[in-house]
């Protein structure tokens, strides 16, 4: 470890790490293979939601308030794999005495779970930086708290801080309380003042949070990218039946709704579809979506697989007739692009990516040979299924996508080079 002293390294602060079908995770776990080929030594400090990376140094931070470690303990244990009457029993023997704690703090703060990880991550992040002497510390992934730990520690350590945001903190359709809406206000605006550079995954967030803050010209846009590499060798063969398929979560304006009904319709008019269409959900689904599959009024048509291992869901992507991408139809979805997104691209399969006022995937999509309809117009993705099916299936068209430029190496890179920017500026 004291050699690390003499070589480049980062101290990255990610509550999200190590963790299965985890966006979040994922963002910094492919990344971290790519800072070592480049001579950077990640000392990493993440919550317990994963085990510990043995690849790299890498520190674990606890939540400290009730709520985080309700939601650590529940990660803990389903990682045991214990039995169900085990399992309920440990949780009731920990978190009841929790409970008039766990009460307080809602009623007085009310934020997200991850909110008190600040605090350990913070320590580790100051003692691990005056240690290590890194070039940088950089906040990503999961909990904004990690940006405050990110704050706090460069404050204290004297290292210079880049804060990356995965997700926009404040935007236009705020769901949540006015307390939550505050809180995130007051904090995009402390890192945007205090960090020497503010990373966003979109050019439309990096531009909404500049008017807001005090960001000045430290803002910088870099799509996450994949990486062919990630994927199984697995070659395509077309089928009897067409498959849609969508990888991730449905929950709230993110869901199956508009697609159905579009389904419907173009089963209505061409009643052949309706022994050749199929579409697969794989992930997470809301009690208003299993509500529509179960109803749906063609009942063998839309199938559910529910979560499935990351290298299982790659070697399916790569299987499928059409990936199906499904934005939420919400104001922050065009400062958003899905990380599968990405991960399509690289599957070298036909995408229809239901797009809500986002030109940006807008252009991705239709620069790489894609479909794509406004995520809240039946008809105009009916139109598309059609077009899909059409060209696709019933007259055997091959379509050749073009080699992706979103790469996780180039994003890398670009970080990289921003950080020393920011060193050789100092």
């Amino acid at each position: 470890m004291n050699k690390l002293k003499q070589n480049r390294s980062w101290v990255i602060l990610s509550y999200c790490s190590n963790i299965e079908g985890d966006s979040c995770s994922q963002h910094i776990d492919d990344r971290l293979p790519y800072l070592s080929r480049r001579g950077i030594h990640p000392v990493l400090i993440s919550g317990i939601l994963g085990p510990k990376l043995k690849d790299i140094i890498h520190f674990q931070a606890l939540s400290l308030f009730p709520s985080g470690i309700r939601c650590e303990l529940r990660h803990f244990l389903r990682r045991r794999a214990l039995r169900k009457w085990l399992y309920y029993t440990i949780q009731i023997g920990v978190l009841l005495p929790l409970m008039p704690f766990y009460l307080l703090e809602k009623i007085v703060l009310n934020l997200d779970e991850g909110v008190s990880w600040f605090l350990c991550a913070a320590v580790k992040g100051i003692y691990l930086s005056k240690k290590y002497r890194p070039e940088t510390i950089y906040s990503t992934g999961g909990t904004a708290s990690a940006h405050l730990a990110g704050y706090l520690a460069s404050r204290y350590a004297s290292v210079p801080w880049v804060a990356e945001f995965q997700d926009p903190l404040v935007h236009d359709d705020w769901l949540g309380s006015k307390r939550e809406y505050l809180y995130a206000s007051w904090l995009e605006k402390l890192i945007c003042k205090n960090a020497s550079a503010i990373i966003f995954v979109t050019e439309s967030a990096k531009e909404h949070s500049r008017k807001r803050t005090e960001m000045g010209d430290k803002g910088y846009a870099i799509y996450p990218g994949s990486s062919q590499d990630i994927f199984p060798k697995v070659n395509y063969r077309k089928k009897s039946t067409f498959h849609f398929a969508h990888f991730g979560s449905l929950a709230g304006s993110r869901n199956l709704e508009l697609f159905s009904r579009a389904l419907c319709l173009l089963i209505e008019s061409e009643p052949r579809f309706r022994n050749i269409i199929r579409v697969d959900l794989y992930g997470n689904c809301d009690s208003r979506t299993l509500h529509l599959v179960k109803n749906f009024e063609y009942s063998d048509v839309i199938l559910l697989h529910g979560i499935v291992p990351r290298k299982k869901s790659l070697s399916l992507m790569a299987e499928t007739d059409c990936l199906l991408l499904i934005q939420n139809t919400q104001a922050f979805s065009s400062e958003t692009i899905p990380s599968k997104v990405y991960e399509y691209f690289f599957a070298n399969r036909p995408v229809l990516g239901l797009v809500h006022k986002n030109p940006e995937l807008e252009r991705m999509l239709i620069t790489q040979g894609h479909w794509i309809a406004r995520a809240d117009d039946v008809e105009d993705i009916l139109k598309s299924m059609n077009s899909i099916i059409t060209e696709l299936h019933i007259n055997n068209k091959e379509k050749n996508f073009p080699e992706p430029p979103w790469t996780i190496e180039k994003a890398v890179n670009r970080l990289i080079t921003i950080i020393e920017d920011i060193r050789f500026e100092k």
